[in-house]
């Protein structure tokens, strides 16, 4: 039995929150307003699909290319939101945060379908974007809403449909099925050495911090998995307020 590396719970959250947090503090922007009046100034529609790299999805503003939804493609806009009334760019990254992923999980679930302990036995997740300052300058207020599957340590995996909902019944295949490397979550149709096998579900509405899952997991994951050797992975204070409990078990493989 071993102890999850860090990276396992925290990769899980919405994958802006890593992101704002290694861009640091935004430029201030709240005279943007005042020089434009168009608060979706260059905003993305709903339902289009975009080529994004691994390297882009850390990115405060989305510049990857718009190709068609036939062809491959490792993103897709769910939903365009705006920002609430009296909360500007340059609120703290935190705030954004929470607001993002507070208005995009809703339309994020729908479109995959199923429960939490459905979705969370995937390696999709999923991104938001706001706009680039040029967009801000002429008064953009919006930010997106994007689905994306995790590919391992060195890129995205593409999504394999478009259908709404996404998901069909356990247990998920291959190519949307949870999978851990060393450094990343993956789909399990990529190389691996840990794969979801189970999950329990953990009765705290509130999060109950790391120290509270780890004994969780140790004490039922057994229960869950087919090696002596296990790890785990759970969601971010954020959206396991929101109210996804899981914790899901993961066995060592060979693949």
């Amino acid at each position: 039995m071993i102890r999850p590396r860090p990276f396992v719970a925290a990769l899980i959250g919405l994958v802006s929150v890593a992101a704002l947090l290694l861009l640091g503090p935004l430029a201030t922007t709240s005279t943007a307003a005042a020089r434009g009046t168009d608060p979706l100034a260059g905003a993305p529609t709903v339902g289009e699909c975009h080529k994004l790299t691994l390297k882009g999805l850390y990115k405060k503003s989305d510049s990857s290319r718009k190709v068609r939804c036939s062809r491959e493609h490792t993103s897709r806009v769910v939903k365009v939101l705006q920002l609430p009334d009296g909360v500007g760019w340059n609120a703290s990254n935190d705030k954004l945060t929470r607001i993002a992923t507070r208005k995009c999980r809703p339309s994020w679930e729908k479109t995959l379908g199923g429960t939490y302990r459905s979705r969370d036995m995937t390696s999709y997740s999923s991104a938001w974007f706001m706009p680039t300052a040029a967009q801000r300058d002429r008064g953009a207020r919006w930010f997106s809403c994007h689905l994306v599957l995790w590919g391992g340590s060195s890129s995205l995996a593409p999504l394999p449909t478009d259908k709404v909902p996404a998901l069909g019944a356990l247990p998920h295949p291959d190519n949307v099925a949870a999978c851990l490397t060393k450094q990343a979550r993956t789909t399990c149709q990529r190389k691996h050495i840990w794969r979801a096998t189970g999950n329990l579900v953990v009765d705290k509405n509130k999060f109950p911090g790391d120290r509270a899952l780890r004994r969780a997991a140790i004490r039922r994951c057994p229960a869950q998995v087919s090696t002596d050797q296990f790890v785990w992975t759970y969601r971010s204070s954020i959206l396991w307020n929101m109210g996804d409990h899981v914790v899901v078990c993961y066995s060592k493989t060979r693949r």
